[in-house]
């Protein structure tokens, strides 16, 4: 087990609808402030767009995940921030990723379960859709490593 590793699980909302800002922009925006900031906190993840919704996993030190999603708290991108969960890890879901991008779904194009976990919060407990979430983004990010991988 790496030492002190964490992994935090949340939603948030999408100030880009009330704002009139362009989501895409945004979520690159996002992505681009990701990676150089996780990349010098030691913070992996995966981010997910969906319908209006962050979610989106962090994983490192106890205190580098604290100052990153703190950071997001504090960000006028997000609203509604939720925690699903925020537990001791033993290893890395998302090891190779400074912050992996699963994809923006708001095209119609869903992946299953996602928008019933997002749309219907209080009917299940959080850290569930915690667990799914990292399920989700790991299989999606999979599968894009191998779409471009056939390219």
């Amino acid at each position: 087990m790496e030492h002190d590793l964490y992994s935090l699980a949340y939603l948030s909302r999408s100030n880009a609808d009330r704002d009139g800002s362009d989501l895409e922009a945004v979520i690159q925006d996002i992505l681009a402030a990701a990676h150089k900031t996780n990349s010098r906190l030691g913070v992996t993840g995966a981010l997910l767009v969906s319908h209006g919704y962050f979610a989106q996993v962090l994983e490192g030190t106890q205190a580098s995940v604290e100052t990153v999603f703190q950071s997001i708290q504090c960000d006028a991108r997000h609203r509604d921030a939720k925690v699903l969960y925020f537990k001791p890890l033993e290893k890395r879901d998302f090891a190779n990723w400074s912050m992996a991008f699963a994809g923006s779904w708001d095209q119609g194009i869903t992946p299953p379960g996602v928008d019933v976990r997002l749309a219907d919060q209080e009917s299940m407990a959080a850290s569930r859709i915690g667990q799914d979430l990292v399920k989700v983004l790991k299989g999606l990010i999979e599968r894009q490593e191998l779409t471009a991988a056939r390219l």
